[in-house]
């Protein structure tokens, strides 16, 4: 382990003592790094193994299915936002869609003043203690 260029950087030695009340080294790894450095090591065991491939099927599924998701994710928000944009620049002169902007800010503006409303009645109220 101490050769390796990751976990030569990361692991460390204690001294134990065991029920016995001898003196036993043991090596210590940060927790996140145990379940990769397990597949670094050689055995045959069936359950070693099916451990292996699990583990590679967790590695497969998360960059495949968070990347090539999060790129479609992306792709499809910037679609609709030039979508959006071309919709609103169509319908820039029209006094419905006038409307319909004014009430957003208005309503926009109301939401902020009855944040500020609850943060100074919180502020206010007297702070009571039971216990």
């Amino acid at each position: 382990m101490k050769n390796d260029v990751l976990y030569g950087q990361l692991y460390r030695k204690y001294d134990m003592v065991g029920a016995d009340n001898r003196k036993r080294e043991m090596v210590c790894l940060p927790e996140q790094f145990i379940y990769g450095w397990i597949c670094s090591l050689n055995s045959q065991s069936k359950e070693f193994l099916e451990y292996k491939v699990m583990c590679h099927n967790i590695l497969y599924n998360y960059f495949k299915g968070t990347i090539v998701g999060r790129k479609k994710l992306l792709q499809r928000k910037n679609d609709i936002e030039k979508e959006i944009e071309q919709t609103e620049k169509e319908l820039i002169n029209n006094p419905a869609y006038q409307k319909i902007k004014e009430l957003k800010k208005e309503q926009t503006q109301i939401l902020k003043n009855l944040k500020n409303n609850d943060k100074q009645a919180l502020e206010n109220s007297p702070q009571l203690n039971f216990f």
